[in-house]
């Protein structure tokens, strides 16, 4: 390993709250090195400890055992503070959070003038740090205007003007579209690859931690594994045993060997996963050429939400307003599964919040049960009890004293009494896969999956007929997304109530979805099922979104000359296509 930049020795360190609560350590010995010049990634499950080693890297903690060195420097030393902070910077999950200036070239400066760096000098590093993360040519634009990926390139940006030896980035790509994902990544290679600045890069991604140079796994505060991708990435019991899953191709790969047992192990990429199938030398026949995706149920008429020529604009001043959603014709049928993707900014969440009348159109109409929302006062009520909103964060919904009282505040504005409120309450907390022993317990006790299923617990208690949830998994661990998709897929399996789930990932979009309504730039885009959607792959590709990882696989399958059919968006298709095209001994 090259000279170490970052070195933790017998690090612990533990929050202090409530007196009566006996704290947990959020990490524990912790000992690690981070090379100069190094590209380590770090994963783990929420509550894993993965944002307290990042702060305490720059010394936004220090350890209260043991030593955290940065460039050598003791991080507990307030001396040293300043110094270690120019070296070691950082950029946290939320650009809108960090970002403080009115316009780009200024917010990119705020360091450097911090540092009391000459203009001259000043105007120097700005422009390269700019030039270095590709938004020269949004210098003057105003942040807010900027796309998610753009937002966090230019707090990349403020970081690298203060010339920085080492970039720390807190689950930086979290809440962006999968361009957005795509951007941050790219450049944060070539900054570490070209530049030789030093990353440490904190996902819940699996694909991302693929390119790093080092992956650090950990599991309740301390290191579990620590390697080479390749290395990390075949330990799949432990793993999983952690709260996390496998890339999607390593995945994929694994699931075809019950089949293909002559498939080579390590495979970490969609482009790996796809030169080892080909390798297989499949047959073809005509039978297997066919379509392999289902079709959806189709509705018998039956309208649950409909919107019509549905256009909302922001105002930013007496003159200035700006189109986010125009002219939005959407039909959401009484039973079905619908997710709304789009990149950001498309217009999603405004959307879905006109759904029940928490937002008025600035033109159009919105019809829930047949009823014009904004008739009356009535009929706006209504639509609130009708259609429950859970947003983006919903934990930031919870206020109660007790998870309890939670989940009964909506049944309780509705007037019901005390023993069907507790009906509901417990079936809510059932649903979303909360004890009763939580119930008693603070919202803000809970582990952080275990909030954001008491918020959505809460919603579900009002028994609305149509659940909205505004990107319900964003900045979870694999192990709380999939609690957080049974939950959905039970609730609409037992209740037979409408859904409508707002999502970036593809995956599972594909996975649960009856119907996917694409937005782009506040406009209707496309409407169909998985099949018809992810078929526009490269139309998807080019408004900022994404295919599933398996449908890009068998896409690639065909650019190498393999006449596969590539329909095909879940791995259990993939394998079942796969399946069919297996030829004698192999």
């Amino acid at each position: 390993m090259s000279q170490p930049l970052i070195e933790f020795q017998n690090v612990a360190f533990t929050y202090t709250g409530d007196e009566e609560i006996i704290p947990l350590p959020a990490v524990k010995n912790l000992n690690f090195t981070i090379g100069r010049g190094e590209f380590v990634a770090l994963v783990g499950h929420n509550g894993s400890g993965k944002s307290t080693v990042a702060k305490l890297c720059n010394g936004l903690l220090t350890p209260q055992e043991g030593m955290v060195l940065a460039g050598g420097l003791d991080t507990s030393v307030e001396e040293n503070l300043l110094d270690i902070r120019r070296r070691v910077g950082m950029v946290f999950q939320n650009p809108d959070n960090q970002i403080i200036a009115t316009i780009v070239e200024d917010d990119v400066a705020f360091g450097p003038e911090n540092l009391c760096v000459p203009p001259r000098e000043m105007r120097m590093r700005v422009d390269d740090a700019m030039k270095a993360v590709g938004i020269y040519e949004e210098r003057l634009s105003q942040p807010h205007k900027l796309s998610g990926g753009q937002k966090q390139r230019v707090a990349i940006a403020g970081v690298l003007a203060m010339q920085t030896d080492m970039i720390v980035l807190d689950e930086s790509t979290a809440m962006l579209d999968p361009r957005g994902r795509r951007e941050v990544m790219e450049t944060v290679l070539r900054l570490n690859r070209e530049r030789g600045i030093t990353v440490l890069f904190i996902t819940h991604f699996m694909e991302e931690a693929v390119q790093a140079d080092r992956v650090l796994v950990m599991h309740e505060g301390e290191i579990m594994l620590d390697g080479a991708p390749r290395t990390v990435f075949t330990q799949s019991e432990p793993l999983r045993s952690a709260g996390l899953e496998l890339p999607a191709a390593a995945l994929f790969a694994g699931m075809l060997r019950a089949e293909f047992p002559s498939l080579p192990q390590g495979i970490l990429t969609e482009e790996e996963c796809a030169a080892a199938i080909y390798n297989l030398q499949l047959t073809m026949n005509n039978e297997q050429l066919g379509r392999y995706d289902e079709q959806a149920k189709r509705y018998d008429g039956n309208i649950a939400i409909e919107t019509r020529g549905l256009t909302h604009r922001y105002t930013n001043s007496a003159k200035n307003s700006q189109s986010a959603i125009e002219g939005i014709d959407l039909r959401v049928y009484a039973g079905e599964l619908l997710a709304v993707i789009g990149h950001t900014g498309s217009g999603k969440s405004t959307l879905v919040q006109h759904l029940n009348a928490l937002l008025k159109p600035t033109q159009g109409s919105v019809f829930v049960d047949g009823k014009d929302i904004w008739k009356d006062k009535k009929s706006i009520r209504q639509a609130r009890f009708w259609v429950g909103l859970c947003f983006q964060y919903p934990e930031y919904q919870l206020f109660e004293e007790t998870v309890e009282k939670d989940i009964a505040f909506g049944p309780k504005n509705m007037g019901l009494e005390p023993d069907e409120i507790q009906r509901r309450v417990l079936r809510a907390a059932e649903y979303v896969g909360l004890p009763q022993s939580c119930l008693k317990k603070s919202p803000f006790d809970l582990s952080g999956g275990e909030r954001r299923r008491a918020a959505i617990a809460g919603v579900m208690a009002m028994e609305p007929q149509a659940l909205v949830l505004d990107e319900p998994t964003a900045g979870l661990d694999p192990a709380g997304k999939e609690q957080i998709l049974n939950m959905v897929l039970r609730y609409r399996r037992e209740t037979g109530r409408t859904v409508i789930i707002v999502s970036h990932n593809m995956e599972e979009v594909a996975r649960i979805a009856e119907h996917i309504f694409v937005m782009h730039q506040g406009h209707a885009e496309l409407l169909g099922t998985a099949a018809q959607v992810f078929a526009r792959a490269d139309r998807m590709h080019a408004i900022g979104l994404s295919v599933p990882a398996v449908t890009r696989i068998f896409m690639r399958l065909r650019e190498l000359g393999l006449p596969v059919n590539t329909e095909v968006y879940t791995l259990e298709q993939g394998v079942e296509a796969l399946r069919r095209m297996k030829g004698e001994g192999q």
